[in-house]
């Protein structure tokens, strides 16, 4: 049985590419919490709340902010989007009750040229990495 994620040791950054089908949110949380660092392609149906904007960019930006990536995606323009989301999910049960847990992330995307689509991605590694390190890190994964 293959692994369902792999350690990629970049200088003094360790991260665990975690493949999108085997993913949780509770488990980044548990990685964050841990600190340690997470890369995974964003699954086509989460539509995280973005809460702001992690780079300025030059033109006519969108401002993202108050939306979900899902819905804006057909009106980027610009090479990449790097973003906050809010990201929902349950916590362990805990006796009779279960938590709801609210923890931010950042969002890449990345517009694919070939296909003019945009690849988002899913992360907690701090803005040193630029959207193009992200998804260069997440090709490591294999």
């Amino acid at each position: 049985m293959k692994a369902a994620s792999s350690r990629v040791e970049l200088a003094a950054w360790t991260a665990l590419c975690v493949q999108s089908r085997f993913y949780s949110y509770r488990h980044f949380a548990l990685i964050y919490e841990n600190y340690e660092f997470f890369v995974s392609r964003l699954k086509t149906n989460a539509n995280p709340r973005i809460v702001g904007e992690r780079r300025e960019w030059r033109g006519r930006a969108i401002y993202l902010a108050g939306t979900h990536p899902q819905d804006r995606l057909s009106n980027l323009t610009h090479k990449h989007t790097d973003v906050t989301g809010e990201f929902e999910f349950k916590r362990g049960k805990y006796g009779e009750k279960q938590s709801l847990t609210i923890i931010e992330f950042r969002v890449v995307g990345v517009l694919i040229v070939d296909t003019d689509d945009y690849h988002l991605y899913v992360t907690n590694l701090p803005n040193e990495f630029t959207p193009e390190q992200v998804v260069a890190l997440h090709s490591l994964r294999w």
